[in-house]
């Protein structure tokens, strides 16, 4: 019953505990996803906060947010899908173990986009503040592991646009006169190029796009 702040007092334990997070979200995202929604609340809380101190743990911390998130994403992806229709499965024809295995995991990510509905009911606001941290950590401040922190942020883009597109206005809006068409560019380079996947083409793309539009917000 700790609170997330006095248990990552102790480095020892901070580490040994994100790797052992880091370690689950590799093998099995699915039983993370499946926690009671005020342990999974608080899980990422210590997340959020890691990622924002400048120590070696931040990583493993990038890393698990990154496994979640694009599991989140083919979760919601999934669900669209099966909300569309049902006959998405019927046009291998086949009874072979290849489709009982594609039924069993579509299945499987239906269920688990249930939790992650549940999470948000418990705390609406948990993966804009993910996408939030993160994004200002690689644009605004020295970050000296872009590319690992990069790497959730599209899937946290993908499945929070609205949001997303609410928080660009509000920086755009919120700096000075001289700096709006600068960001504006900037943000706009974000976005060349890409599709909404997670694709290794269009993550690489974005990684790059993110160079570049970092580059040009901190000129």
């Amino acid at each position: 019953s700790s609170e997330p702040e006095d248990i990552l007092s102790y480095p020892k334990t901070t580490r040994a505990f994100f790797m052992l997070v880091d370690a689950l979200a590799l093998k099995d995202i699915h039983a993370m996803v499946q926690l009671p929604s005020d342990m999974f609340v608080r899980l990422m809380t210590c997340v959020r906060i890691v990622l924002e101190r400048p120590i070696e743990e931040a990583a493993f911390a990038a890393s698990v947010v990154d496994q979640l998130v694009t599991y989140r994403f083919e979760c919601q992806q999934c669900a669209l899908a099966s909300g569309g229709g049902s006959g998405g499965s019927g046009g291998s024809g086949g009874s072979g173990s290849g489709s009982v295995s594609a039924l069993q995991n579509v299945g499987k990510k239906q269920e688990a986009w249930g939790h992650f509905q549940r999470h948000h009911a418990q705390s609406p606001a948990i993966f804009d503040q993910l996408l939030l941290s993160i994004f200002q950590l690689v644009a605004f401040r020295n970050c000296t592991r872009q590319w690992s922190m990069s790497r959730p942020l599209l899937p946290l883009i993908l499945s929070n646009t609205d949001y997303f597109a609410q928080y660009q206005k509000q920086v755009i809006s919120q700096a000075p006169p001289t700096r709006q068409q600068v960001l504006q560019e900037a943000f706009g380079k974000l976005n060349e190029g890409l599709d909404s996947s997670l694709s290794t083409k269009n993550r690489d793309r974005f990684t790059k796009n993110l160079y570049g539009a970092v580059k040009m917000m901190r000129e």
